[in-house]
């Protein structure tokens, strides 16, 4: 056997296999940094639900019910988990967001998002988003689902 055919299968087969290791590697890079964005948007995610008020935590995912009044102090924590979804809309947007993660997140974000209280306080700070107006046109559209369902008397 040519010795020269050998080194060259040799050669080649190390490049294979340091290219798999490569694979393996990024992969497993990629899960660390899902883990790590979980890990840090629940932490987050925490964090900006324990400001709100007992009345305003049940209002959040109340489709129904008088929402509690308009303050300062509400608007300043609706402001936070809106910053949150935003960014993490942002990083699903760019693929920086694993589709598992914004699966497990997105349809509790969505019914937040069409809570009477959240499409109230959404009118004091859609202009907030000015700089993300993929945000501002996502939830629109997620507050619009909401009114197309509502009927209307008389019509």
């Amino acid at each position: 056997m040519d010795w020269k055919l050998i080194v060259d299968v040799a050669a080649i087969a190390s490049v294979l296999v340091a290219f798999i290791g490569l694979l393996f590697t990024a992969r497993a890079f990629r899960k660390q940094m899902d883990v790590q964005l979980f890990l840090t948007f629940t932490d987050r995610y925490i964090k900006a639900i324990d400001t709100f008020s007992p009345e305003a935590r049940a209002a959040r995912l109340a489709v129904d019910g008088e929402p509690p009044p308009h303050t300062p102090q509400l608007c300043k924590q609706v402001l936070r988990y809106m910053n949150l979804c935003s960014e993490e809309y942002h990083l699903y947007r760019n693929g920086y967001l694993a589709e598992v993660l914004w699966q497990m997140w997105e349809p509790k974000m969505r019914k937040t998002l069409q809570s009477p209280m959240f499409q109230r306080e959404w009118q004091h700070l859609a202009d907030e988003f000015h700089d993300h107006p993929q945000f501002q046109e996502y939830v629109r559209a997620v507050i619009a689902e909401v009114k197309k369902t509502v009927v209307t008397p008389g019509a």
